[in-house]
């Protein structure tokens, strides 16, 4: 762990965010990470981590309180004039999304006409692939029954298809940031104040937040991120791509790993979800499961649908859609800038990576794999570096064994125990 170096630098001065943590594991995922990534997210960690936090303290554009540099919701979602995690989780990972459908236009209007013209494309996803029409017909059929199951829910209308829009593309956005470097860490819960929006314009409930408590509200808040994120137990549609190109590099049809897919979607439809509510409903509640900590983060949105003490702050509409539209344009920019100058390395996605950083204090990995790569690279090229992707790749073999042993020894020496004593009381 490093020190918190930033109470001891004069220069800077406290609010700047030195606190982190050398993780080994994440060491070599890193080293598998494109280079131009690594040197982003060092550029806007600099940016946003160091710097920013010290001008506006020093400045007086926001007060400093012992602490703030071990987290960067106080600067990046509280405090200051520029919400930067805001602009980024909103507006940026929905611009991801949207390059992601421009950039593969093409699949995606071979779907649309294999939908209308009842004709099969003759290009498939994979070799052999799964055709555009198989692709297509399944997405009418899940999106409807996506709708059916929130309407049912008493989730408004209007509500529920912008819960698919909105998931379908924050998903896609998550999936070409897995791209660059194979770990998602979304959180769904931040675009819940639009789905408030939504159902304020369709007269559900008050444009002014909170919302009267009926079924509606609470539905739409409890279920706005569960639609479509969890697809199967291998996880949501960002983590089932990495699951997609395993079977690619390893020559596996498209085909066996969508029945993989949708055999472990049955498998937690009928047997893990039910238990998961039995068993929540024994304990008495989530917060009587122990060490499950509350999402303090959630305090804000669940004030406006399900009221109690609201959590400021609480984002002003036009802020926040202006941070929306503003990071969508961003992603746009950046990749225009990227085609029209190769010197122009900044990556978007590495964008996405910042909210992420100081949560998990994992900034200093980033930037020292950097400086590590960049060396590899510059003493022996690629050669050298491939030479030396076994050894990273033998250190993430060795961490995951290690944690699958010490998870099963967690499991029957604490998890059985605590859950027949539980079940005893």
């Amino acid at each position: 762990m490093l020190p918190e170096v930033s109470k001891t630098v004069s220069l800077l001065g406290p609010s700047a965010a030195f606190f982190g943590y050398f993780i080994p594991s994440e060491w070599a995922v890193d080293y598998l990470i494109p280079w131009d990534f690594l040197f982003s997210v060092s550029v806007i960690y600099l940016i946003f981590g160091i710097i920013y936090p010290v001008v506006v303290v020093r400045t007086g554009m926001t007060s400093y309180q012992p602490g703030v540099e071990r987290t960067n919701d106080y600067f990046g979602w509280n405090n200051g004039p520029f919400r930067f995690n805001a602009f980024i989780s909103w507006g940026m990972v929905i611009g991801l999304g949207l390059w992601l459908i421009y950039s593969n236009r093409s699949h995606f209007m071979g779907i649309l006409r294999s939908i209308y013209s009842g004709a099969k494309e003759s290009e498939t996803f994979g070799t052999p692939g799964i055709s555009y029409r198989s692709l297509g017909i399944w997405t009418l059929i899940l999106t409807l029954l996506n709708i059916i199951f929130l309407v049912g829910s008493n989730v408004p209308p209007f509500v529920a298809v912008m819960i698919l829009v909105v998931q379908t593309l924050f998903f896609y956005g998550w999936t070409r940031y897995i791209g660059d470097i194979f770990e998602f860490w979304g959180v769904h819960e931040w675009f819940r104040w639009f789905y408030y929006d939504a159902g304020a314009i369709s007269g559900a409930w008050p444009a002014t937040p909170p919302a009267p408590v009926t079924q509606g509200s609470f539905s739409t808040s409890m279920l706005s991120n569960t639609a479509i994120q969890r697809t199967s137990v291998m996880g949501n549609i960002s983590n089932l791509f990495n699951v997609f190109k395993l079977g690619a590099a390893h020559n596996t049809s498209p085909w066996d790993v969508l029945k993989v897919a949708t055999i472990a979607t049955i498998i937690i439809a009928i047997i893990i979800t039910p238990f998961t509510v039995w068993w929540y409903t024994i304990m008495g509640g989530r917060l009587n499961l122990g060490p499950v900590a509350r999402d303090a983060w959630m305090a804000g949105v669940e004030y406006a649908f399900l009221g109690g003490t609201p959590a400021p702050p609480i984002p002003d509409p036009l802020e926040r859609y202006g941070l929306l539209f503003g990071g969508i344009i961003f992603v746009f920019i950046l990749y225009a800038l990227r085609a029209r100058f190769p010197w122009f390395i900044l990556a978007p996605t590495a964008f996405v990576a910042m909210p992420v950083c100081s949560w998990g204090h994992i900034w200093i990995d980033f930037m020292a794999v950097c400086v590590i790569k960049y060396v590899v690279l510059r003493i022996g090229g690629s050669r050298l570096y491939e030479r030396t992707v076994p050894f990273a790749v033998g250190v993430l073999i060795g961490y995951g064994v290690c944690y699958a042993l010490t998870s099963f020894v967690a499991w029957v020496l604490i998890a059985i125990p605590e859950a027949f004593t539980r079940l005893a009381a």
